[in-house]
């Protein structure tokens, strides 16, 4: 479960809540070979973080619809988690907004 409140997550820019949800897949690809306890606790964490964004980004509905599926997907690497499966769901998520996208990051 998150810290961070509705208000203090919206105040945010968009590009920076992105990055913090990005922040928690990488990490979760990265110890996903190591630790499966731990990579399971990045991925609630980035479930609670993309929880907060769907909650933000109400009034754009493409937008949200995206984060949705992108929920689901990360959900279904909740019990079984695998690095490449990871990977992709941050690239894909890296690519929604020109926020992120623009910054040409390496997965």
């Amino acid at each position: 479960m998150t810290t961070i409140s509705l208000e203090r997550w919206n105040a945010m820019p968009l590009g920076t809540r992105l990055l913090n949800v990005a922040s928690e897949l990488t990490r979760a690809k990265n110890l996903a070979a190591e630790d499966a306890d731990l990579t399971r606790l990045s991925i609630e964490r980035a479930l609670d973080l993309l929880d907060l964004t769907v909650e933000t980004a109400r009034a754009d509905f493409n937008f949200t619809r995206e984060l949705l599926r992108l929920r689901e997907a990360l959900g279904g690497q909740y019990q079984d988690p695998e690095k490449d499966s990871l990977e992709a769901i941050l690239k894909i998520f890296l690519d929604m907004k020109a926020e992120t996208h623009n910054l040409g990051l390496e997965v």
